[in-house]
C-alpha cells in the first residue's frame, strides 16, 4: 500500500513538471515581411548555429538562432537559401570626416583693406551658412577649397589655373576651385560689389554641397546666389540694388521664363532676371501662407537639400514648394512690363518692387 501511494503521488509529479514545459512551448510567429522581423530580431534570425557562424564570416551582423523561428519563415524570407532570413550585412565603422576647410590664395596685388575684409566675409558666411559634409560626397571637390584672389590690373598671377577670369566658381574635371579677379575699377571706386561677389561666389559653393553638386537650372542656381549676394550687402553695408529695384529686369522673365532655365538667353544680365524669378517665387510661397523667412529658407536650403535627394529639377520643384514650375510661370502673369525710362536699356523692362525683401529680412534668420 506504501509503496502504490508514492506511485500514485509519483505519477502526479511528474505531470505537474510536463504540464508547464508544454505550456510553454510558444508558436513561432510568421513575419510578413523582413521590415517587420526586424523589429524583433534586428539583425535577422539563423537556422542553427553553423548557418549563424557562416553568416558572420561572410560580412552579416550576427542573427539569433531560433530553429522554429527560421521554419516558420524561411519559405519567404530565406531568399538566398543559406540558412539565414532577413540577414544584415555589419555596417561600415565610421569615419569621420575632415572639417571642410578654404586655401585661400590671394596675390599681393589685392590692397589690404579687401583682403581684410575677404576674411571678415569669409567669418561671417562660414557661420550663418556652413558647408554641409555632404561636399565629401563630390568626386570633383577636394577639401582644402582652393581660392585663387587678384587685381584685374595683372594678369592672372596663378600658373595652376591657365586662362582664369573674372569671378566663378570653375574646375578641370578632376578638382573644382573659386575665382576671383577683382576689377580694379572696383577697387579705385569702392563698389561694393568687390565684397558681395565673394558671398555670391561662396554661396555656390554651399549649394554645390547641399545637393551633392545636382544638375539644376540657371535662375534658381543665379538667381538664388544674386539674392544671397544683396541680402549680406544690406544686412551687413546697409544698402543694396534692391534699393534701385535691381534695374533693369528684363520683360522676359514673366513673358517667357523658361528661357532663364538655361545660360545663355542673353535676357539675363547681371543675373537680374534670375534674382526677380527667385523674389518672385519667395512672394508667391507667402501668398500660399508661409513667412518670409520661411520662404526663403525653402527656396535657399529647402530646394539644394531636396536635389540630393532627387536628380529632376522640376520634381524637385514639386516636392518643395507643392506647386509644379509650369504653375509657377502662370502665376508671373500679375507682373505687368513696361517700357523702360533710361535710354540705355533696349529692351521692355518689369518693376520688381512688389516682390523685393523686407529690410528686416536676415541670413540669420533664412539659414539658422
Amino acid at each position: 500500500m506504501k509503496k502504490f501511494t508514492i506511485a500514485v503521488v509519483s505519477i502526479f509529479i511528474f505531470a505537474g513538471m510536463a504540464g508547464p514545459a508544454q505550456s510553454s512551448q510558444v508558436t513561432a510567429k510568421k513575419y510578413s515581411s523582413c521590415a517587420d522581423m526586424l523589429k524583433k530580431y534586428p539583425n535577422g534570425v539563423a537556422k542553427n548555429k553553423k548557418s549563424r557562424n557562416k553568416a558572420v564570416k561572410s560580412g552579416l551582423s550576427a542573427p539569433k538562432v531560433s530553429k522554429r523561428v527560421y521554419k516558420k519563415n524561411s519559405d519567404r524570407l530565406d531568399k538566398n537559401n543559406n540558412g539565414i532570413v532577413c540577414g544584415q550585412k555589419k555596417a561600415e565603422p565610421l569615419i569621420k570626416a575632415e572639417p571642410f576647410t578654404f586655401a585661400k590664395n590671394i596675390d599681393p596685388s589685392l590692397p589690404a583693406d579687401w583682403v581684410a575684409e575677404f576674411n571678415q566675409v569669409m567669418s561671417n558666411l562660414g557661420q550663418l551658412m556652413p558647408i554641409s559634409e555632404r561636399i565629401n560626397e563630390v568626386p570633383v571637390v577636394q577639401s582644402p577649397f582652393n581660392i585663387y584672389a587678384w587685381n584685374s590690373a595683372v594678369s592672372n598671377p596663378f600658373p595652376q589655373i591657365p586662362g582664369a577670369q573674372g569671378a566663378s566658381i570653375s574646375g578641370n574635371g578632376l578638382t573644382t576651385w573659386m575665382v576671383l579677379e577683382i576689377p580694379e575699377s572696383e577697387l579705385r571706386d569702392k563698389d561694393l560689389h568687390r565684397y558681395k561677389v565673394i558671398a555670391h561666389e561662396y554661396f555656390h559653393v554651399y549649394q554645390i554641397a547641399m545637393s551633392r553638386d545636382a544638375e539644376g537650372t540657371q535662375w534658381l542656381w543665379e538667381g538664388g546666389a544674386k539674392v544671397v549676394e544683396e541680402l549680406y550687402s544690406q544686412q551687413y553695408y546697409g544698402r543694396s540694388l534692391f534699393d534701385s529695384q535691381l534695374m533693369p529686369v528684363n520683360a522676359a522673365a514673366v513673358q517667357t521664363p523658361k528661357v532663364f532655365e538655361n545660360y545663355g538667353s542673353g535676357k539675363d544680365g547681371n543675373y537680374n532676371g534670375s534674382a526677380f524669378l527667385v523674389l518672385a517665387l519667395a512672394k508667391e510661397l507667402q501668398q500660399r501662407g508661409m513667412s518670409e523667412e520661411r520662404a526663403f529658407t525653402a527656396i535657399l536650403r529647402d530646394f539644394q537639400d531636396e536635389s540630393a535627394q532627387e536628380a529632376d529639377w522640376k520634381k524637385a520643384f514639386v516636392n518643395t514648394f507643392k506647386m509644379t514650375v509650369d504653375e509657377f510661370y502662370q502665376s508671373l502673369s500679375q507682373y505687368p512690363t513696361a517700357e523702360p525710362t533710361e535710354d540705355w536699356i533696349s529692351h521692355r523692362v518689369v518693376d520688381a518692387t512688389p516682390v523685393l525683401p523686407s529690410k528686416t529680412l536676415t541670413l540669420n534668420s533664412i539659414f539658422n
